[in-house]
């Protein structure tokens, strides 16, 4: 398939995505454990400091500080982490489909990054952060935005995404 076709079944693929925002929290998350579980919505965690375990449809990922975690809906996930070293960290909840299919689904994400620009995620999770209570249409489409870089960072990052090593 050529450069052209493939980009414009993305085009065309990515014009359907609907994107539904659920929340933005942060703050450290003592005795964080939780066996696992199948996520009902998809999540990216920005982890400011701490270490523990991320288990995501059997991949063991041990998140460092800057380090960006995506747990897909639908995606079987266990967390630890020790109240010594308890994750402080960003967390957005969101849903991304076409038509009820899950984006993550229809196009391979990798489940942790490095970014290449940690201060671009720490300053899209702030501006979250600041844009969610309000109600007015620009907030909702900054919100949108967001989101969308979010994820896309995780296909810009996706050869930087290891950090498997305790």
């Amino acid at each position: 398939m050529d450069v052209h076709n493939k980009n414009q079944i993305l085009n065309q693929l990515i014009s359907k995505l609907e994107t539904e925002f659920i929340l933005i929290d942060h703050g450290l998350c003592p005795d964080w454990s939780r066996d696992t579980h199948r996520r009902r919505r998809d999540t990216i965690y920005l982890i400011l400091d701490g270490k523990g375990r991320i288990t995501v449809n059997g991949e063991t990922l041990y998140p460092r500080s800057g380090n960006m975690v995506l747990l897909p809906k639908n995606s079987m996930v266990s967390l630890y982490s020790e109240n010594e070293t308890c994750y402080n960290k960003y967390w957005c909840e969101f849903l991304m489909h076409f038509d009820g299919i899950s984006l993550f689904d229809r196009l391979s994400f990798p489940y942790m990054i490095e970014p290449s620009d940690q201060g671009r995620a720490l300053g899209l999770f702030e501006r979250l952060d600041e844009l969610h209570l309000k109600t007015d249409a620009a907030s909702a489409f900054l919100i949108k935005a967001a989101l969308l870089e979010l994820t896309a960072m995780f296909l810009e990052n996706g050869e930087r995404h290891y950090n498997t090593v305790k």
